[in-house]
């Protein structure tokens, strides 16, 4: 029994799984995911005594410091809710899922927790209805709509025209600037702090994940902050009643909206809670879009229902997609006009990356482990393998446990057997398994499922599924061409298993006698019993799976995305490196793979059914960001030998790139090789400013380059402690750090006022 604690606690800290065993129990989840994406518009609902007695928040209040001193306070209650008889459908479906999923922690001894590893892996065909086409709204490919020349900075996106949420926002009159929980609006023509917005809870301090600005007047803060649920749902139907406590301990989304007319006096307008971690959000014209997720198992394993401001979301907007679901993809969206809103949970995978397009598509990225895959597939194959090289009595009892289906007591049984032996023997039967596997060449490449959704207004809709082979590094990986295509870029790993046998050794306790206390009518006594201790250690065998990387490969996919279909592909770039960065700029899609050197793939993707490699360029060094500059230029942002490496790309002929220009500042940091928000380009000036650490941290600031004629110069380093962010207004350059604003003159290159914050 030890030794089968020991191996399965091994187990439990590598992998999770889900076994075939358990296909017979989707069939209730395959109809409802059928019905919900077949009905997701109406659903009528009647009211039933089901109620949760039980609801604990933190209430958030947000203080809005002007310098008349006026306060003013928002808070956001929950509330005691009725749940009606619609989620009777959606209660039954989270009912079978854990069900399943109980057959598979048993199988692994695996506990589920929030973005865990139990996620579908079922092909999916379901009937779930095309939206009407929309009208689009997209501008063609013309240099301008690439390089639009303002004088007044905004945020550095990656498709122009849909917004992305960042801690710095700005117009020609303000700038908001995100700290930790609070928020301060800069006046910028009499440079001063016009009002702070401080957002904090009962127990701790909110964070702020993003801000938006729309139009001049309005102002919308992100925040995430801790929420904990103690409930018990009750559903009473006609034959039976079904009751489950659930206690989740969870990070909730805050959204608020202001009104910033008046800067000095900003008005809160509305404030809206999501039960769930934020991971996500763009602003497209009017509408903003908030994805969220929550797993759909409490603390305890019960299940969750989403809630909206305390309520729960309406059972027609709970929506199943996978038939094994870990979360409720949450999105809400917001018009900033008339600031109504709809909510629909979808029950999902783990979203990883987004992307929106200007022709209102959603894409949302789910990573599908290849470790999760190559075992699942492995322990069958190991206990399938292990039936040649076990005793008969051994093997008898094993294909009995397989002709049921009961993969957990057959892979038990075989543990518990080569645990009873010396470590040779059990060396030599693995070795004859390990031998097999590598004879079927087993392995496997990991992939990532696509999750397709319209939006139209504040409707959203899930449009289907798709899947393509590797992994996503970041947004800028995918990319949407045209009016109706959608590129995606992948680093594939292939990986093997085997097995190995690990001898361990248990020590006895050092106990020598236990007591055994009585009690009787407030007496008590105490006996004590003497125990002989066996001195010898005793010496178990355990088997677990190694996982080894055995190549990997870059690809580039491409999607109809009208019909979800893969139409185009090139797979095996760069065999043995890895994606980068990536851009598209017109019908060119760049690509940066790094291993030993810096290969910059341009590919042709003009014609979506053949994409074309037309050149590539290697060099030192790798770019995590690249920038598209008019003249057919590049601005590559990166690294080489630990140095901050700053390059120019000529890319007007595409199968002979080159770099013309290189900056390399030695011991350099920057924020813009993780976020490219940190990026600032100011293109009637001909300049990029970037925060940089530079020396180590030993001299921060900004650098502001020139690249004009296609040539990088260190114009300027403006001196700044943690420096973030910079925008620019006319000649001004705004420098944003965690305690100030600087405002530095871009035509006599120096610093003229300070304004502290933090």
């Amino acid at each position: 029994m030890g030794s089968r604690i020991y191996v399965l606690s091994i187990l439990m800290l590598l992998v999770g799984i889900t076994l075939p065993v358990i296909i017979g129990y989707l069939q209730i989840s395959r109809e409802f995911v059928r019905r919900t994406s077949a009905n997701t518009t109406t659903q009528t609902t009647t009211p039933t005594t089901v109620r949760l007695p039980e609801y604990t928040t933190i209430t958030n209040h947000i203080t809005i410091v002007t310098p008349s001193s006026t306060t003013i306070e928002g808070s956001i209650e929950a509330r005691h809710v009725l749940l009606e008889e619609g989620y009777k459908s959606v209660i039954e479906f989270i009912e079978n899922s854990r069900r399943v999923l109980s057959e598979v922690q048993q199988i692994m001894g695996y506990s589920y927790t929030e973005g865990g590893i139990f996620d579908t892996r079922v092909s999916i065909s379901t009937s779930i209805p095309v939206p009407r086409a929309l009208t689009l709204n997209r501008v063609a490919a013309q240099e301008a709509s690439y390089y639009p020349t303002t004088s007044v900075s905004r945020t550095n996106v990656q498709v122009e025209g849909v917004d992305e949420a960042d801690i710095v926002k700005n117009s020609d009159r303000i700038i908001v600037v995100a700290l930790q929980n609070k928020v301060y609006i800069l006046d910028v023509e009499n440079r001063r702090v016009s009002s702070v917005i401080n957002i904090t809870t009962t127990q701790s301090a909110a964070t702020i994940r993003g801000l938006y600005l729309y139009g001049e007047d309005t102002l919308v803060v992100i925040i995430s902050h801790p929420q904990f649920i103690n409930a018990v749902f009750q559903l009473r139907t006609e034959s039976s009643l079904a009751k489950t406590s659930v206690q989740r301990s969870l990070e909730a989304t805050s959204i608020y909206i202001f009104d910033l007319s008046d800067i000095y006096s900003p008005i809160l307008l509305r404030n809206t809670t999501l039960s769930a971690s934020y991971l996500d959000s763009r602003l497209s014209n009017r509408y903003l879009y908030i994805i969220a997720v929550e797993s759909i198992y409490g603390d305890d394993g019960g299940y969750v229902i989403p809630l909206l401001d305390g309520k729960p979301i309406e059972p027609a907007s709970i929506i199943a997609i996978d038939e094994l679901p870990a979360v409720y993809t949450i999105m809400l969206a917001i018009d900033l006009e008339t600031l109504e809103h709809s909510a629909t949970a979808y029950m999902t995978s783990y979203g990883f990356r987004i992307y929106m397009s200007r022709n209102n598509n959603l894409y949302i990225g789910s990573p599908i482990s290849s470790h999760q895959r190559l075992y699942l597939d492995a322990v069958i194959q190991f206990v399938e393998i292990s039936l040649k090289y076990l005793p008969t009595d051994v093997s008898v009892n094993v294909s009995r446990y397989v002709g049921k289906g009961n993969y957990l007591d057959a892979y038990n049984h075989i543990l518990n057997y080569l645990s009873s032996l010396d470590q040779k023997e059990a060396v030599n039967i693995i070795e004859r398994i390990n031998s097999e596997l590598s004879r079927l060449n087993y392995s496997y490449i990991d992939a990532t499922k696509f999750y397709v959704y319209s939006v139209d207004g504040i409707q959203v809709k899930h449009r289907g599924v798709f899947k393509v082979n590797g992994s996503l590094l970041d947004q800028f990986c995918m990319e949407e061409y045209g009016d109706r295509y959608f590129i995606v870029a992948t680093t594939s790993t292939e990986q093997s298993i085997k097995y190995e046998v690990v001898e361990y050794r248990i020590t006895p306790p050092m106990y020598r006698e236990v007591e055994v206390t009585i009690c009787s009518n407030s007496k008590c006594s105490i006996t004590t019993i003497p125990i002989q201790r066996e001195d010898r250690e005793l010496r178990r065998i355990a088997v677990q799976p190694v996982f080894t990387a055995i190549s990997t490969s870059n690809n580039v996919y491409i999607a109809d995305a009208r019909n979800l279909e893969i139409i185009g592909s090139l797979k095996g770039l760069a065999e043995g490196e890895r994606i980068y960065a990536g851009r598209l700029v017109k019908n060119i899609f760049f690509l940066v793979t790094f291993r030993q050197v810096d290969p910059l793939f341009a590919i042709d993707v003009a014609e979506p059914t053949h994409p074309v490699v037309l050149g590539y360029l290697k060099i030192p060094g790798f770019s995590e960001y690249l920038h598209p500059l008019p003249g057919d230029l590049l601005l590559g942002v990166g690294l080489e030998d630990g140095a901050l490496k700053i390059s120019i790309f000529n890319v007007s002929n595409p199968s002979n790139m080159a770099e013309v220009s290189l900056m390399k500042i030695s011991h350099t940091w920057s924020p813009a090789l993780q976020d490219h928000h940190a990026v600032t380009v100011y293109l009637a000036r001909n300049i990029s400013i970037i925060p940089a650490y530079i020396g180590f941290g030993a001299k921060q600031g900004f650098i502001i380059l020139s690249y004009a004629d296609a040539k990088l110069n260190l114009k300027d380093i403006v001196d700044h402690t943690d420096p973030l962010r910079s925008v620019y207004i006319g000649s001004k350059l705004f420098t944003i750090s965690s305690t100030a604003i600087r405002i530095y003159d871009l035509d006599r290159e120096r610093i003229e006022w300070e304004v502290r914050i933090g």
